[in-house]
């Protein structure tokens, strides 16, 4: 039987290099962003040619932004998308099929469905918002979003846009872990913090760690050779108006953050 990882978080949050980590274990398929609306990221032609044959289809067999065909089956049909997926994890005799999703990528009575299958294990993925907001503010400045060290780049915060973001990533965790409750599952939790900070982890530590947030794989990597793209730990020394920010805080805190939405 072939089940499901599937990763519920934000970008910027250490998500790929998590899917990393654990396509080094070879009972898992590594799969990423699995229900992005325009691209298929990491789907192979072999892919392609599987879910052809096993759902009659004629999709093209080099996928880019341009070819709709298969990014409008993967919108309308994901719980099938997902099985198919599933279905090619098993013809390459491994037993788990890892992937991520992101806010926006499916409507929410798509997630509900896709969440509702017994085969799949939803695992939370989350890092502070102040520091995902920046590390995105950073990498749309800089074009780059991958294979760049930010650490000694400042940039000017907006409050304004971080709040509103802040509550769209409230919202999107909130809105999963109602989907997952009723469910009876265990609310699995992972935070970039714990795993990335810090003291750097052997792959036995990682082994530990991802079990104990109800993540089964072996991993061979190195959270040693995970390369940050801010070295700071702290989103206060990321930013220039550090006291404005902190005044805006205390004046109007933020209502409920990440930690307080898995307390609950």
């Amino acid at each position: 039987m072939t089940n499901v990882t599937l990763l519920i978080t934000a970008a910027r949050s250490g998500s790929n290099r998590v899917c990393e980590l654990a396509s080094s274990d070879p009972s898992v398929y590594s799969k990423y962003e699995i229900f992005h609306p325009l691209n298929a990221w990491e789907v192979t032609p072999d892919d392609i040619s599987f879910f052809n044959l096993a759902a009659n289809k004629n999709f093209a067999l080099q996928q880019d932004s341009k070819e709709e065909a298969f990014a409008e089956f993967r919108r309308k049909n994901p719980p099938r998308y997902l099985e198919l997926l599933r279905g090619r994890t098993a013809s390459l005799g491994k037993s788990v099929l890892f992937a991520k999703i992101f806010p926006g990528q499916l409507e929410t009575d798509a997630v509900a469905k896709v969440l509702a299958s017994p085969f799949v294990k939803p695992v939370f993925l989350t890092r502070n918002t102040a520091d995902t907001f920046i590390s995105g503010e950073k990498a749309a400045i800089l074009g780059k979003y991958q294979a760049l060290d930010t650490s000694e780049m400042k940039l000017d915060f907006d409050w304004e846009r971080f709040r509103e973001y802040h509550e769209q990533l409230v919202n999107w965790f909130q809105n999963c872990r109602r989907l997952v409750t009723p469910s009876g599952l265990p609310i699995n939790r992972i935070t970039y913090e714990k795993l990335f900070n810090g003291v750097e982890k052997d792959s036995q530590t990682l082994n530990a760690f991802f079990k104990s947030a109800g993540v089964e794989i072996a991993t061979s990597a190195d959270a040693a050779y995970f390369k940050r793209q801010d070295r700071n730990n702290d989103w206060q020394l990321k930013i220039n108006n550090t006291a404005e920010v902190l005044d805006h805080l205390s004046k109007c805190p933020l209502d409920l953050t990440l930690d307080q939405v898995f307390e609950s």
